[in-house]
Formats: C-alpha cells, structure tokens, sequence
C-alpha cells in the first residue's frame, strides 16, 4: 500500500491539526468555566443578550460573501505554481471587496437596530435601550471581523495554523472574560459589549501583524487587481450560496418538529443532535489544515493529491468509528443517566439513527474539501440545491409518519446520498486511483452498515455480540487500512507516549 507522503509532511498535517483543535477546544472550557459567573452576575436577561452578541460575532463573517474561503483557495494555489508574486494583488483585492461589503453590513445592522430590539428580540422593556446601544457598537466590529476572516486566509494558505491558534486561543477565551473584567464598573450591556469591540479590533490589528511578518514586503506590494475580481467573486459566490443553504439543512427540522409535533419533542431530537454534532471538532480541524494543502498539491501534483485525500478518509473512519459505535451501542444507558429514563426512551433511538448520519458527514467532509480545495465550490453548492429540494418534502414526509425519528431518518438519509455523490464526483478528478481507494469504500460501507444495525438490536445478546466482534473490527482494520509505515510508526509513538 502507498504511504500517503514524506513523513514531515505527514507530521505537518497531523501537528496542524493538532494546533486547530486545541484552538477550538480551549476556549470552550473557558466557557464552561465562566458562563456560570455571567448568569450569576449579569441576570439570565442579559445574559442571554450577550449570548446574541456572541452569535453575531460569528456570524458578521457572513458578509464576507465568501471571499475568505477564495482568498485561501487562490493564494494556496499560486503557491503550488509558485507564482508567489500574483498573491499581494489577491489579497489587496479581496480586502477591497471585503471591505466594502462589511461596511454596507455594518450600516445595515445599525439601521435595524431598534427592529431587531422591538420585533426580532422582544426584549424586556427594561433593557430595550440597553440592548439596541449594543446593537449599535457590535455593527461597528462588522468590518474587522470580515477582514480578519481575510487575514486568517491568508495564514491558512501559508499553512500557519501555529499562528492562527496563537492569537484564537486568548482571543477566544476573551469573548467570555470580557464582560466578566467590565462587572466591577458596570453590568449594564454597553459596557460589556464595548469590550468585546475592543477585543475584535485589536485581534485584527494582530492578525495583519503576523501577515505582514511572515511576508516581508508585503504592505508595500497589497494592491487592487481588477484581474482578480472575477475568480474571487466566482468562488466566494458559490460559497455564498452554500453558507445560506447549509444552515436551513442543518436547523429547519427543529421549526417542522415544533410545528407538526410538539415543543417538548424538539427538546428530545435537538439534545442528542447537539451531542452528536460536537463530533465535527475533529474533522474540521482536519479540514482546515487539508482544505489549502488541496489546492497546493493539485496544482502540483494530482497522484499525491489522491494519497493526501483517501488517507484523510482512512484516518478519520478509524478516528471516528469507535466513538460512533460506542456512542451508539450505549446510547439509551448514557441518556439515562445523563439526564433520566424518560428523557433516554424518548431520545436514544434518534441519538442512534444520527449517529449514522453525522459519522457520514465527517467523512464526507474530505471529497467536500478537496473539491472546494481545487476551485469547484459550483459542485457543492449545486449539489446543497438538489439537496435541500429533496430533504424538505422527505423531511415533512418522514416527520409526519414518525414523529422525531423520521426527522432523524430524512437527516442521515440526506447525508447517504450526500456521501455518495461526493466520493463519486471526487473521483472524477483524481484519476490516479491509490491502494487504499477500493478499502475505504469497502470498509465505509461496512462501518455505516454496522452503526445502523445497532439502531435495531434492542437486546442484550445482541449488543454483547457487537461489543465481543468490535476487538476482531479493530485489528482487521489496523491490518487491512494501515500500510506496515504507518503502523510501526503510530506504534513507536505509543511506545514514546507510555515509555
């Protein structure tokens, strides 16, 4: 079997991804710590005002059109052609356009201010004033948050990862200690969300201060390209359409349930969907270290862009597959005693069915990257469109018959196909055809195969049988998935881990 590259490109890819977890991971924990003392101190009115700044802090990266994402896919790419000298042009260029559509965001989010308090909110009459001044001073931080999105793509596709989760771990974290430095002063709102500003603008000050230190030269050569336009409006379009399409696939079950069912319901299916789904941490810190290390080896490359693509599936179905089955096979126990019997009879068997889907989903993020990677976010958002006409009827369909487990059906059957499509459109453009590409289909159809028949074994033979074959799924896996490099050196790496 082929050994999917050098090892220090190997290790590369692994410490990346190593860097963008603890990035995401660590300023979660600091919000675990902290969230208590906020609610304590601020009141769960305004805390839950701050937690709607929190939500619009992320989602101000919206008006980037896209443009980030284009920004790293072109970059990474002139630098797999070594045409390093079209990339400040790039860069100015997409800084331009970012710039002018966040401010139009900006002044937008202002106007609706009062609105959004009024109609959208229906915040407490006590704390309206509050609320809209906060409104107000987060649309001023639209603009750094868009163009710190350029920065951090700049720094992706040169594959600093180190620096980016330098600066996300403390700017993270402050997102959650800021209003907690304001309290001695002051607990009403403004205070609070004037220090998350503050935080926003200097985070982008940092960020353009590692651009420029990484490439000497680079705030004399940042320019405008007209050249440039119509490939960034081209690939930020795309991605446009997917950002407004993937989130109405991902939540609109939720509106359905409470509309068709019942409000108690979408508290059953809504629980263990945000429990499953935390499992996307690990593939999209994969992600973001493969999606510009794509773009480079293709332009590069394309038989070693085929080893980097279906070695990321193998790693990731024997990263994943575990803790699916695992989840899966005790999910009414867990749920159980997490929370209580008739929470677990209610929710366990959607925990299972979801486990299908999301498990899926993560391994249908590499094909999705890759194409993304190589310049064709068309593909994906044309097949989010063919989607999303066939989910919802299936989705209202399945609902209506089943209750919450049907909208845990038409979500993992989304996923199916999906997945399938994907995997086949990928392999379209990656001819070269690796060792391992036969074994990954096999094995993920094998391994999705046996996640859902854990959903239909209801007794305790026969989940003892599961429990008893799983040691047999690991070491034929270990044999069948690994290549002999790769075994000796995850091997020598648990030895230096427990030596």
């Amino acid at each position: 079997m082929e050994t999917i590259h050098t090892e220090s490109e190997s290790k590369g890819l692994a410490k990346n991804t190593i860097y963008n977890l603890i990035g995401q991971v660590l300023p979660m924990i600091i919000g675990v710590i902290t969230i208590p003392i906020l609610i304590k101190s601020l009141g769960v009115d305004r805390f839950g005002i701050i937690t709607i700044c929190w939500m619009l802090i992320g989602y101000f990266s919206l008006f980037d059109m896209g443009l980030g994402r284009a920004l790293t896919q072109l970059i990474a790419d002139k630098l797999g052609k070594h045409e390093n000298d079209k990339i400040p042009s790039i860069l100015g260029t997409a800084l331009f356009l970012m710039s002018v559509f966040s401010i139009g965001g900006s002044l937008i989010i202002s106007a609706l201010a009062t609105l959004i308090a009024h109609r959208l909110l229906k915040i407490p009459a006590p704390l309206m004033l509050e609320t809209i001044n906060s409104i107000h001073i987060m649309s001023i931080t639209i603009p750094f948050v868009v163009v710190t999105s350029a920065f951090i793509g700049y720094l992706t596709a040169y594959k600093r990862f180190d620096i980016i989760n330098i600066i996300r771990i403390p700017t993270g974290a402050f997102l959650f200690i800021a209003p907690i430095l304001v309290l001695p002063y002051s607990s009403r709102l403004e205070f609070s969300v004037v220090a998350l500003a503050v935080g926003r603008i200097i985070t982008t000050y940092i960020y353009y201060k590692y651009c420029v230190k990484i490439t000497p030269g680079l705030r004399s050569k940042i320019s405008v390209d007209r050249k440039m336009l119509k490939p960034l409006f081209h690939f930020g379009g795309w991605m446009t359409l997917s950002n407004i399409i993937s989130p109405i696939m991902v939540y609109f079950d939720r509106l359905i349930i409470g509309s068709m069912v019942s409000l108690s319901a979408v508290a059953f299916y809504t629980t263990p969907f945000e429990i499953i789904k935390r499992i996307f941490i690990l593939p999209n810190a994969m992600m973001g270290v493969l999606f510009p290390t794509f773009a480079t080896s293709y332009a590069k490359d394309i038989h070693e862009t085929a080893k980097i693509h279906d070695a990321a599936i193998t790693y990731l179905m024997l990263l994943l597959f575990p803790i699916m089955f695992f989840i899966s096979l005790f999910s009414a126990f867990g749920l159980s005693v997490w929370i209580s019997e008739e929470f677990s009879s209610n929710s366990f068997r959607v925990l299972q069915i979801l486990c299908v889907g999301v498990y899926l989903n993560s391994i249908a993020q590499v094909p999705f990257s890759f194409l993304q990677g190589i310049g064709k976010p068309h593909i994906t958002s044309k097949l989010h469109v063919v989607e999303i006409i066939l989910y919802i009827p299936l989705l209202w369909l399945l609902i209506s018959k089943y209750g919450i487990i049907g909208a845990a059906l038409a979500f993992s059957l989304r996923v199916i196909l999906d997945t399938a499509l994907l995997f086949y459109i990928s392999s379209r453009y990656l001819p070269h055809k690796t060792d391992r590409h036969s074994s990954n289909i096999t094995s993920v159809v094998i391994s999705t195969c046996l996640l859902t028949i854990i959903t239909v074994c209801d007794t305790a033979a026969s989940k003892a049988i599961l429990l008893l074959l799983f040691p047999a799924l690991l070491i034929i896996s270990w044999k069948r998935l690994l290549d002999k490099n790769e075994r000796e050196y995850l091997i020598n790496k648990l030895r230096s881990v427990f030596a």
